[in-house]
């Protein structure tokens, strides 16, 4: 069955000239790029150059970052709460982060303190800044919240960290925003950056881009405590080279889905159910809508659109299968109700006003026929 795909923020159609460019390296470069032969060190070499894109694309400057390559945003996100400085002091973050981020951030063992989440799902400056001090060691934090689509100022994030917290790692969960929304790592913003290749069209990969200063550490904990896959080059390859791609075109593909994004929340405003908005347009990335339908389970909602061949979400898709209301739904204050009352409709670059009206028209069917 041929789907209207709007779940995107779980996981985006792989470009089909990538999944070409991906079977044509994998059949090349299929050495293990740790062993010392002439096929793996054709491996390493691949491997390298695609680390050196990824950093040029990202920063500027290929020596301005390091990567650690992973094979998903959760393991970007476990990779990253893995380095043994973690294990001490505080960790500062919300409880609308990611659901990856809080167990790994859980594992640590070190004390976590959580930021207030206001009622329209922005970070609340003066509770974080009330929370940092000499003890803090880490801040893990969202760019784009995966569920709501809310965007945080992270210049004025970045600002507090530096003020209280100088010494603190900022580790920004750019899953939802890489490619998509402007970011920076290293100098005044994050040290840590992450990256999903499933987000962004990319048939596989991850990655954990980082300052040059954390380079030692994320090595070792492949070499020394193997807590690190190793990840094939062709995979590495095929990830930079996408990213490297979406920049070129970064600036369009934002203007072109901002435009059906805006188209989206209007036909939204107009159905004759209520609908409420769970972030205000000027705070959300385009990339994400997220809104509630009173009275109707999300679930349930999407379950019947799936019928109808329109594919969304009732939230982030890691966190499904918890059996309770959303973490970061429920920190802006929402009652259990409104929480489960919610949709995600998320945009990729495949995304036509055409499908807007086919969700738009079997929305209307479902809220009638629930």
């Amino acid at each position: 069955m041929k789907y209207v795909y709007l779940d995107n923020a779980a996981s985006s159609p792989p470009a089909r000239h990538l999944l070409d460019e991906y079977s044509r390296l994998l059949l090349r470069y299929y050495g293990n790029s740790e062993s010392v032969h002439a096929a793996g060190k054709e491996s390493k070499e691949l491997q390298d150059e695609s680390a050196r894109l990824l950093a040029r694309t990202i920063t500027g400057n290929e020596k301005n970052a390091f990567v650690q390559w992973t094979c998903s945003g959760t393991e970007s996100a476990n990779t990253a709460l893995s380095l043994p400085r973690f294990k001490k002091g505080v960790i500062v973050t919300t409880q609308a982060e990611h659901p990856s981020i809080l167990a790994a951030a859980g594992r640590t063992g070190a004390e976590i303190r959580f930021a207030a989440i206001s009622s329209d799902g922005g970070i609340d400056m003066e509770s974080l800044a009330g929370l940092l001090d000499s003890s803090v060691n880490l801040v893990a934090l969202h760019h784009v919240q995966s569920e709501t689509g809310r965007l945080q100022d992270i210049k004025a994030v970045s600002q507090i960290i530096r003020e209280k917290a100088p010494r603190a790692v900022f580790l920004l969960d750019t899953i939802q925003s890489l490619c998509k929304i402007p970011v920076s790592v290293g100098g005044d913003g994050p040290g840590i950056i992450l990256l999903s290749g499933y987000k962004i069209g990319s048939p596989a990969g991850g990655a954990v881009i980082c300052a040059p200063a954390f380079a030692d550490e994320f090595r070792k904990l492949r070499s020394e405590a193997h807590l690190v896959p190793r990840v094939p080059a062709a995979m590495t390859a095929i990830l930079a080279r996408q990213v490297e791609e979406l920049y070129e075109e970064k600036d369009a593909i934002l203007a072109r889905v901002s435009g059906i994004a805006a188209q989206l929340r209007n036909s939204l405003e107009t159905l004759d159910f209520e609908c409420t908005p769970t972030v205000p347009v000027e705070k959300a990335s385009p990339f994400i809508v997220h809104a509630r339908f009173p009275g109707h389970e999300g679930a349930v909602l999407a379950r019947m659109l799936s019928a109808r061949g329109v594919i969304v979400s009732a939230g982030s898709a890691c966190s499904a299968e918890s059996g309770g209301p959303s973490r970061a739904l429920t920190a802006m204050g929402l009652s259990e109700k409104d929480a489960y009352s919610a949709l995600r409709i998320s945009l990729w670059t495949q995304n036509t006003q055409p499908d807007i009206d086919q969700f738009i028209t079997a929305l209307k069917e479902s809220l009638k026929d629930y």
